[in-house]
């Protein structure tokens, strides 16, 4: 029992797109019995599984190919054989103002069917990202850090979308590394696990600035989740060596001179000038 009007008007559920007469095809090919009511705005199944086992579905008018198990469409799935009696008589009495669905109004309702286009929203806003001067630290990073993992993927799925996903970085193997959620971070791409990050050509650009988001622990291994400060210009290898102490990287140790961090944040400019002291801290 299904609502299955057919007006020109906006009442009209299959050119609207809510009611999907195909799938409607799909279960008068398979031999179930649909009656359309003009008034119903749900859909009522009662289904006799055989063996003395009963299913009632109580749901929203919608029908399509993803009412099997897409609870907007169907949100009720009673087994129980006295609901499936009042539902079977529920549906007799409805009968009464209902028509069965036919070949012919399918045929009718496929020409007249448009099926609904997801809302168009506007891409979100980039996330502002703040920079911290307390602690900071330089390392390397190589062209693949993205490694399938359902837990490092289930927290990045909560700090992001699906446009605007967290940063991957595998943590060295060094248990003395000490990083933590709020750090800045300043990755050098290497391009090979060959490539000696000692030797690495001058010239060579180091990705932007990034807070770090999260530390995940997964399979051995830790991943940081970050987020590139996407209003700052990198640099090059050749300045940040200039900036610090005797030239030496100091690879994976953080530093916690605020002093020597406000000398290295200098070096990634805001690419809009009149943001000038909105991104860090």
């Amino acid at each position: 029992m299904v609502n299955g009007t057919l007006r020109a008007s906006q009442t009209d559920s299959v050119a609207r797109g809510i009611v999907d007469p195909r799938q409607l095809r799909c279960w008068f090919d398979r031999g179930v019995h649909i009656y359309l009511h003009p008034w119903l705005h749900a859909k009522l199944i009662a289904a006799e599984l055989g063996d003395e086992r009963f299913a009632t579905v109580i749901g929203s008018a919608n029908v399509s190919q993803h009412s099997e198990h897409s609870l907007e469409e169907a949100a009720v799935v009673l087994h129980q054989p006295e609901v499936y009696q009042q539902a079977h008589q529920q549906i007799e009495d409805w009968i009464a103002d209902a028509h069965p669905l036919t070949r012919v109004w399918l045929d009718r309702a496929e020409q007249r069917f448009r099926p609904q286009t997801p809302r168009k929203r506007p891409p979100p806003e980039p996330r502002p990202v703040t920079l911290s001067n307390e602690r900071l630290m330089i390392s390397y990073t190589y062209p693949d850090e993205h490694h399938d993992d359902p837990v490092v993927d289930a927290v990045a799925a909560e700090l992001g979308n699906a446009t605007d996903p967290p940063e991957r970085w595998r943590w060295p193997e060094d248990p003395t590394v000490d990083l933590q959620i709020g750090d800045t971070l300043v990755l050098i791409p290497l391009r090979d696990d060959e490539e000696d990050w000692e030797s690495i050509a001058q010239h060579r650009r180091t990705e932007p600035p990034a807070r770090v988001l999260a530390l995940v622990s997964s399979r051995g291994h830790t991943t940081v989740l970050y987020r590139f400060a996407e209003d700052r210009k990198p640099t090059t290898v050749a300045r940040l060596r200039k900036t610090l102490p005797d030239g030496q990287f100091g690879l994976d140790r953080v530093s916690t001179s605020r002093e020597v961090n406000n000398e290295i944040l200098d070096l990634f400019p805001l690419k809009d000038p009149t943001l000038l002291g909105t991104g860090s801290r």
